[in-house]
């Protein structure tokens, strides 16, 4: 079975902005510094799996896991 994911992705490609809080921590004087917010502009899409394809890759885990 042969999937083109590259044509895919492509056409349902958007832009959206990865939101990131950073922990806060304490500085080595003893200040709390408190958490920061990224945002990242990033490009890319979401794409669901169906079934078939899910328990395809499932199986290839377990065997690929289990030889080991």
């Amino acid at each position: 079975m042969r999937f083109n994911q590259a044509r895919i992705l492509r056409k349902y490609e958007r832009p959206y902005t990865l939101i990131r809080e950073d922990d806060g921590d304490w500085n080595s004087v003893g200040v709390y510094r408190p958490p920061e917010t990224q945002r990242i502009d990033l490009r890319g899409s979401i794409q669901p799996l169906g079934d078939k394809l899910t328990r395809r890759m499932e199986d290839v885990t377990q065997w690929t896991t289990g030889c080991y």
